[in-house]
């Protein structure tokens, strides 16, 4: 099933929603450079990208400053 959740570049060109992926750096889960590739190529004109240099895979060490940040960029963007 996961290569079914595979997003391609001909998937993320046809993106245009706005878009922030929150990453953190030592995920071994899934890995900074596939949150990249993400943002690289989603084709939103509205993209944003927060990288926790220490954020462990879904930056639960840092919950409370991740979740308020999604939470005003929510805010920012559904006004």
């Amino acid at each position: 099933m996961i290569d079914e959740l595979q997003l391609s570049p001909e998937i993320l060109e046809r993106l245009s929603c706005p878009l922030h992926v929150v990453h953190g750096t030592p995920d071994r889960v899934f890995m900074i450079d596939g949150a990249r590739m993400l943002y690289d190529w989603a084709a939103s004109a509205q993209k944003t990208f927060t990288e926790f240099a220490d954020g462990d895979h879904c930056i639960s060490n840092r919950a409370h400053e991740k979740d308020a940040l999604i939470g005003d960029w929510f805010v920012d963007h559904l006004r």
